[in-house]
């Protein structure tokens, strides 16, 4: 099985390179979300193909012009869960040299010798920061 870290780097690379297929396949059957503002559950169907579509578009629309992989620190759960809290760092091209950085703890189940993100928890309001930033109106 991939480490961790590389299992996030391919994520990003998919998410740069707008491959919703790729990101899908990250995602387990039915999965959590959940940040500052609540919680949903999702399934991963054609809605969320197309969600992840929507939301290509959106960072293209507001200039996202690169996501890295900062970190990685990682905690298992027992034989079969992980929980990664990973930390990114996001450039837009309204501020270029300024990029924003944020963490989001993954908990991932390892299936078939793979990993499957089946909840996600944002620490920030992304949609916040990117006011404060000036990236968003």
């Amino acid at each position: 099985m991939a480490s961790v870290s590389d299992f996030f780097t391919t994520y990003s690379r998919a998410s740069l390179d707008n491959n919703a297929g790729i990101i899908s396949k990250c995602y387990a059957e039915n999965f959590i979300a959940a940040g500052p503002s609540g919680s949903m559950c999702y399934k991963n169907d054609e809605k969320f193909l197309a969600w992840l579509e929507n939301m290509f578009q959106v960072n293209r629309k507001i200039g996202m012009q690169d996501m890295q992989l900062i970190n990685v620190t990682t905690s298992p759960i027992g034989e079969y869960y992980t929980s990664a809290l990973v930390r990114w760092s996001a450039v837009y091209l309204k501020s270029p040299n300024d990029p924003i950085e944020f963490e989001i703890t993954y908990i991932l189940q390892h299936l078939n010798n793979n990993y499957k993100i089946i909840m996600y928890i944002t620490h920030e309001n992304e949609e916040e920061v990117l006011k404060e930033k000036g990236i968003i109106n």
